[in-house]
C-alpha cells in the first residue's frame, strides 16, 4: 500500500471515529431536545402529556459514512402522541440535520 493510500485510510478511519465519539451523541441529544420541546408544548396545550417528561428510547445508531448516522429510536409525549422509526442524520460539528426518515409507527 502506498503512503498516500495509507494516509487516506487513516484520515477516513479518524473521521469515522470522530463521528462515533461526538457525532452520534450529538444527534441523540438533538432528538431528545426535540422530544422535550414537544412535551412542553403538550403540557401548555393540556393534551394529556405523560407525567415525568417524554420517554425517548434509542434502539441502535450506526455511522454509515463519516458525519452520516442512521438512528432507530422512538419517543412518547402523551397517550396518543409519539413516533418510532429510522432517520438518516448529517452531523456537521455544531449541529445535525435529519435528511431522511422512515416511520415504523406513529400515534
Amino acid at each position: 500500500m502506498t503512503k498516500r493510500k495509507r494516509l487516506v485510510l487513516y484520515i477516513v478511519g479518524a473521521l469515522y471515529l470522530v463521528t462515533w465519539i461526538w457525532g452520534v451523541p450529538a444527534v441523540h441529544t438533538k432528538i431528545a431536545r426535540k422530544a422535550v420541546a414537544d412535551y412542553h408544548d403538550a403540557v401548555k396545550m393540556k393534551r394529556g402529556a405523560i407525567t415525568g417528561g417524554p420517554r425517548v428510547r434509542f434502539g441502535a445508531s450506526y455511522v454509515i459514512l463519516p458525519f452520516i448516522t442512521v438512528n432507530h429510536y422512538e419517543y412518547t409525549i402523551a397517550g396518543l402522541w409519539g413516533w418510532g422509526g429510522f432517520t438518516v442524520d448529517v452531523w456537521y460539528l455544531t449541529d445535525s440535520v435529519t435528511v431522511f426518515g422512515i416511520t415504523k409507527w406513529v400515534s
